[in-house]
């Protein structure tokens, strides 16, 4: 899935379904972007990996769709993310988010 801003792809990997996000993640890509999460968690086993190492920018809306995917998910999934992009790991940092999502590194 892509529009001008936003590019979405969901792929196996070895950890499990992930969904590749790569561009801006705002106001005009948000309802795509919460349907790829919607659609991730539909196919993955738990959790549902979201790789952000190729976000260029996210702002408010982008928090929320995670926050509400991962309060959404069924109790044996949740969201992990995968290689917050700097922007993304200062988003996170801005608004005390570090602790409310699992990240793991690569």
């Amino acid at each position: 899935m892509a529009n001008a801003s936003l590019d979405c792809e969901r792929v196996d990997r070895a950890a499990g379904r992930t969904l590749i996000v790569r561009g801006e993640i705002d106001v005009a890509s948000v309802a795509a972007f919460r349907r790829q999460l919607s659609e991730l968690l539909a196919e993955a086993r738990s959790p549902g990996y979201v790789d952000l190492a190729g976000v260029t920018f996210m702002d408010s809306s982008a928090i929320a769709a995670l926050i509400d995917a991962d309060i959404g998910a069924a109790p044996d999934k949740s969201i992990v993310l995968v290689d917050p992009s700097p922007i993304c790991d200062l988003v996170f940092e801005a608004l005390g988010l570090q602790a409310r999502f699992d990240i793991v590194r690569s």
